[in-house]
């Protein structure tokens, strides 16, 4: 029998679930040889974490606004589904729904806890490892419960014997529960106005990143090397790298997905990331050349910014993917270059997930009046990727930066829009 305290909750929902009452806070019961915590032992109010974090009041009353419009949506949908609650355990969801929580512990991408929503509270649920810090670190500004058990029980039966029985779905597969995961996932759409702010920060900072990466490239350079310190600029902005693209010469031209290896870089590279901030990704790829251009790349990337630029204007509410897939065939055609969106996906939907959806042949997911999209044209390696997001008819670039970086205007309908230039080293 383990004769630890078991200090890990600080605020517990009493059991059953079908009792209206939550436990009263800093109050839990003793698991079963498991001792509850020594009356000695000094519990932080949520007030005291507060003022030690350096978050300020106005970021804190923005988290609480994007969490009160989260569980009105998810509230309205557990009515739409005749379900008493729902269980969020993908860590997007958890993001998501938490305004920017975050649920993952380690780089595995699992979750480490879980969010109860039913029509009167909200219960974070994790095992005794994980549950203080996601406590006060993750869950700092909102009101929520929180439910823990001893980390070497079974999560599962932890989680049913909370439900209690009650008629309750999730976004995954687990016993006792109805699966709802592409119903739950299609309420990441559209944005709302606190997660554009968050998500333009985001954009920002991992604008600011990749630049700086790209711009200290060095000839015969790695790309192993360059992805070093493309992670580690990423890591000290606050940022999580989801995926990291670093190709040089041929292998740029040849894959479109080159991952880092020992290639040195010659003549030129291209220099991309998606990274994950608040749950929150944004996606996009620079590219640098040492001395003048080939008439081929410059050929090659005119046609990308060209295909990129109209790609964007054509992302409207109410578009479907398979319509943008049209667009983007026929961009390619007028571009000169028919055939070439065969060699990689051009990209599509984003937000908590790489990639909600893919504008393709067979998509009829649409373009909500707010939401963000990450697209990535190549021509032979050239790659003008960028984040952007779609209010109404009108759109901005997240990833823009901060005028660190070469640009050219390229004109679409009318307007001119920015797009990365080659950056000349």
């Amino acid at each position: 029998m383990l004769q630890a305290p078991f200090t890990a909750c600080l605020r517990i929902a009493q059991l059953p679930v079908g009792s209206k009452t939550p436990a009263p806070p800093g109050s839990y019961p003793a698991a079963e040889g498991f001792p509850g915590p020594k009356a000695s032992g000094r519990q932080i109010s949520r007030k005291e974490r507060s003022q030690r974090r350096d978050v300020g009041e106005a970021e804190r009353e923005a988290r609480r606004s994007e969490f009160a419009k989260k569980l009105d949506r998810l509230r309205k949908w557990l009515a739409e589904e005749r379900v008493d609650g729902v269980l969020l355990t993908r860590p997007e969801n958890f993001a998501w729904a938490t305004a920017g929580g975050t649920s993952r512990a380690g780089g595995n991408g699992q979750g480490a806890a879980s969010l109860w929503v039913d029509h009167e509270r909200a219960v974070v649920l994790a095992a005794s490892v994980d549950a203080a810090r996601i406590d006060e670190e993750e869950l700092d500004a909102l009101d929520v419960e929180l439910f823990c058990w001893p980390w070497y029980r079974e999560s599962q039966a932890e989680i049913q014997k909370f439900a209690g029985g009650r008629a309750a779905a999730a976004d995954a597969p687990l016993a006792g529960f109805r699966e709802r995961g592409e119903s739950l996932g299609a309420l990441r759409a559209p944005l709302f106005p606190e997660e554009v702010a968050r998500y333009q920060e985001t954009g920002r900072l991992a604008a600011e990143a990749v630049e700086a990466a790209a711009q200290a490239v060095g000839r015969k350079e790695t790309e192993r090397q360059v992805a070093a310190r493309l992670a580690a600029a990423l890591a000290e902005r606050g940022l999580e790298p989801v995926a990291l693209l670093v190709g040089a010469d041929g292998r740029v031209e040849r894959y479109r997905h080159p991952v880092p290896t020992d290639c040195p870089i010659e003549q030129w590279a291209l220099i991309g990331a998606s990274a994950r901030r608040g749950g929150l990704i944004a996606s996009l790829a620079r590219t640098v050349h040492f001395g003048r251009l080939s008439s081929s790349l410059a050929q090659r990337y005119t046609a990308a910014v060209q295909i990129s630029a109209a790609l964007m204007a054509a992302t409207r509410p109410g578009r479907t993917g398979a319509q943008l897939f049209d667009d983007i065939a026929r961009f390619y055609a007028e571009a000169g270059y028919q055939d070439e969106w065969e060699l990689h996906h051009q990209g599509g939907a984003t937000g908590y997930a790489l990639y909600e959806w893919h504008a393709a042949p067979y998509e009829s997911s649409v373009v909500a009046a707010c939401q963000a999209f990450a697209w990535s044209p190549q021509v032979g390696g050239a790659r003008p990727e960028d984040t952007v997001a779609v209010t109404g008819e009108s759109f901005s670039v997240l990833t823009a930066g901060e005028g660190r970086w070469p640009v050219r205007a390229v004109e679409v309908e009318g307007a001119v829009v920015q797009r990365p230039d080659i950056l000349v080293l």
